[in-house]
């Protein structure tokens, strides 16, 4: 899975290496898989954040809610 939280944070990791993306530019996510990850839901994750934080391996954004386990 492409996708990692941590229990109790809103931080979302997206593994995409040489992603090209930068900080504050809008990344809109699709296709998450119906169960959610770690506890935050697909709907929620489903729309469109803007990145926070980035290197060579992926990128990540806040969420609207936080995880309820780490993935």
């Amino acid at each position: 899975n492409p996708i990692s939280v941590d229990s109790g944070s809103n931080v979302v990791t997206v593994f995409h290496r040489n992603h090209g993306m930068q900080v504050a530019q809008g990344v809109t996510l699709s296709g998450v898989d119906s169960a959610g990850v770690g506890g935050i839901s697909a709907d929620t994750l489903n729309k469109k954040y803007n990145i926070t934080s980035m290197d060579f391996t992926g990128y990540k954004f806040t969420a609207d809610s936080s995880a309820t386990a780490s993935v």
